[in-house]
């Protein structure tokens, strides 16, 4: 890579930098495109992408974005973004203990390090030959033998290096290795410690959490609301009536028949104006009325229960209260 940058412009150089950065924006476009299904679905970007310029602007600017941004990780930034930028490092630091296993360079073994030479005692030099190739193959350059660093991003490169180097001068491999820092002082060896105990019931917990959501999670998320700033009207053939908001969310991609019921008796409902379609992956507010004629109106405030159906299923159920005037 640094002798094609130092070559001068040819056509060589110029293939093979055009066909390298090429494949790299070519690979951030799928990932973007893989972003936006992530957060919109596959269907809806499809959609967009097929639907005129002038209505979906925003989700071709969002692409482009999210494209350049990725192929300045690959291109300019790479172990930049390690680095600097990904919190990854700092909440490791954070959860590590000397019993993580990470991946750790075996100082009791390797050190002190020397390199090999001809007619000189080894017996007092440690197995490491200090070839610098572990740090050579590092993609964040760090030097793994200071001890673990929050750069290092566990690609253990720097572990296959050094098993290469031990293969060749008959030394045992796993000079480094995944392992506790407490396991290469003391040959402690792996015990779950109260931190690992409370990580692990901690992510069963999570787990669980996060199961019960996806399996009581309804398809449809409904409430109904009084219109607000508003009591009852009275009609002249003796009807009192009150209005509400019908709030509906569609998770799906798929469009939905609902259907509210009114379970009280002597009360009629009727919904205003729209139909009982809810369109796919939307959010609907609909207004129905209540009415009761007054010959049935003992209380000022009567409640009521409703229930909302969902392609023929019920999954909702509703309490509000109807308000009215008691006449004598």
């Amino acid at each position: 890579q640094r002798k094609l940058d130092a070559m001068p412009w040819n056509s060589e150089k110029i293939f093979k930098k055009g066909a390298k950065h090429s494949i790299f924006f070519l690979i951030s476009f799928i990932i973007a495109h893989t972003f936006l299904v992530y957060l919109i679905g596959y269907e809806e970007l499809w959609e967009q992408i097929q639907g005129p310029f002038l209505e979906n602007y925003g989700t071709l600017l969002g692409l482009v974005i999210f494209s350049v941004v990725f192929y300045l990780v690959f291109a300019r930034l790479r172990e930049l973004v390690c680095i600097m930028i990904c919190p990854y490092g700092r909440l490791q630091g954070v959860m590590l203990d000397p019993n993580s296993m990470v991946v750790a360079y075996d100082h009791v073994r390797g050190e002190p390090r020397g390199k090999i030479r001809r007619n000189e005692d080894q017996a007092e030099k440690g197995d490491c030959v200090d070839c610098n190739l572990c740090v050579d193959v590092c993609p964040t350059g760090i030097d793994i033998r200071n001890g673990t660093q929050l750069e290092c991003v566990n690609c253990t490169a720097c572990m296959d290096a050094c098993d290469s180097v031990m293969s060749k001068i008959k030394k045992p491999k796993g000079l480094i290795r995944i392992d506790s820092k407490n396991n290469i002082e003391k040959q402690e060896g792996f015990r779950f410690t109260p931190r690992i105990i409370a990580y692990i019931v901690l992510m069963v917990v999570l787990l669980v959490a996060s199961t019960l959501i996806v399996l009581t999670r309804k398809s449809v998320e409904s409430n109904v609301l009084k219109v607000t700033n508003s009591s009852y009207t009275e009609s002249p053939d003796g009807n009192v009536s009150n209005l509400y908001n019908l709030n509906m969310i569609n998770k799906t991609y798929d469009p939905k028949t609902v259907d509210l019921k009114l379970l009280n008796q002597n009360a009629e409902l009727i919904m205003i104006g729209q139909d009982s379609i809810l369109d796919p992956n939307s959010e609907e507010k609909r207004v129905f009325m209540i009415r009761i004629h007054q010959d049935f109106i003992e209380e000022n405030r009567i409640p009521l229960n409703l229930e909302l159906y969902v392609d023929g299923e019920r999954i909702n159920t509703f309490e509000t209260s109807f308000l009215a005037p008691v006449r004598e």
